[in-house]
């Protein structure tokens, strides 16, 4: 009888613990073996997978915090399953498998759902979590400034502020010193602070908002910024990029954007801009996407 030796194949094709799924399916399409060796990050051989086990895994399963839309989720979410949604948004679209649960509320901070969800559980909230909370409720309402805020944000900021032991002021204060200037920021650090993707009308909208602890700042910026934008918009086929420079204290925002449907933005708010500053401009969700979007749906 001939030897292993004889039948055996030595350029063997491995794959590591940490590869994805769909890249071992790639190229396991390509060859035609049963069954793979499993290598750690020492070499050793720990596992095999084959065929079988791509048909038969049980795929990631995600709940979407904060937003609902694909674009702004994390890559490749098609690969896993959504389970629930938790967000403050306008719905985006998302397709499921199953039914989910959806917890949608008009308030603006996800936070504050967040909050109500614990207390509805009867989970406890520790100070770390309750301050974490509040600072978000802060955050995103710009400390109870934005047209968005409801009174359950302000009901919760009271409720967690008590057990995190610091006022929704006293934290906002803290969290705009703590906070980098816009100086020390690289273009892309600046872009993606705070950045979201829309689809209206098969157009590629994009609204980002930063925050300036100075006009100064902005000012300093603005030129090498948008030829950024400008470049990026380009690049990353955007038909619009709108950048929101939003003063913490609520006076409004400083408009930069670029892209072909740039008339929506100056025509959109030919009443309210002021050269580039729309005074009393602070959300994004509720005072500029409807905008934008009703200006692109007529």
């Amino acid at each position: 009888a001939p030897s292993i030796d004889t039948v055996l194949t030595r350029n063997v094709i491995s794959f590591r613990e940490n590869e994805t799924v769909d890249v071992v399916s790639s190229r396991m399409a390509n060859t035609r073996f049963r069954t793979y060796p499993v290598l750690n990050d020492k070499g050793q051989v720990t596992a095999a997978i084959s065929r079988y086990h791509l048909f038969h895994y049980e795929k990631k399963r995600f709940i979407l915090v904060d937003h609902n839309e694909v674009s702004q989720s994390v890559n490749d979410l098609e690969y896993g399953e959504v389970c629930e949604i938790v967000d403050h948004h306008r719905l985006g679209g998302i397709e499921t498998v199953n039914p989910i649960n959806i917890i949608a509320r008009t308030v603006g901070s996800t936070c504050t759902i967040v909050a109500g969800l614990y207390r509805q559980n009867g989970i406890e909230i520790d100070q770390n979590m309750a301050g974490l909370l509040l600072g978000g409720i802060v955050n995103d309402t710009l400390c109870m400034r934005s047209p968005t805020t409801t009174k359950e944000d302000t009901d919760a900021a009271k409720y967690l502020s008590g057990i995190a032991g610091i006022t929704p002021e006293k934290l906002n204060s803290l969290m705009i010193s703590a906070s980098d200037s816009i100086l020390r920021k690289t273009d892309q650090e600046i872009l993606y602070d705070d950045f979201k993707e829309f689809r209206i009308n098969d157009n590629k909208v994009a609204i980002g908002q930063s925050q300036c602890k100075d006009w100064n700042e902005y000012f300093r910026i603005r030129d090498h910024f948008l030829g950024y934008l400008q470049e990026t918009a380009e690049r990353q086929n955007y038909d619009l990029i709108l950048i929101m420079f939003t003063d913490p204290s609520g006076s409004g925002s400083y408009f930069l954007y670029t892209g072909r449907l740039s008339w929506a933005v100056s025509e959109g708010f030919s009443q309210i801009l002021q050269g580039e500053f729309a005074p009393d401009i602070i959300s994004r969700k509720k005072q500029v996407l409807p905008v934008i979007a009703d200006m692109l749906n007529k």
